[in-house]
């Protein structure tokens, strides 16, 4: 997304970008957040809601990237291509029932 796309999302002028960059983040207590999202608003010139959708978003995507990253190969690993070659022992035919390798080479 280009500094001119964010301008027209949140709805404030491209000079007020760089200084809403610098502000704080609200706070994210239930009785903090649409305050300190209405005030960070107010001060660059952006629509509220868009703001406040816009920071829920961003707290999605980090949180999102947060579980992925404590897995090996995160959410990535369940879109892999069944065709994707596979080393012995991964396979699933390559596994007792327990879910250890056999010990065959295939």
């Amino acid at each position: 997304m280009t500094e001119q796309e964010l301008a027209g999302e949140l709805g404030c002028p491209l000079e007020r970008l760089p200084l809403l960059a610098l502000c704080h983040e609200p706070r994210r207590g239930p009785s903090q957040f649409a305050p300190d999202v209405r005030e960070l608003a107010a001060f660059a010139q952006a629509d509220p809601g868009r703001l406040a959708h816009l920071i829920r978003h961003i707290d999605n995507r980090r949180a999102t990237a947060g579980a992925a990253g404590d897995r090996p190969g995160g959410y990535l690993t369940a879109a892999r291509d069944a065709d994707e070659p596979q080393a012995p022992g991964d396979r699933p035919e390559d596994q007792t029932a327990t879910g250890e390798p056999d010990g065959s080479l295939g």
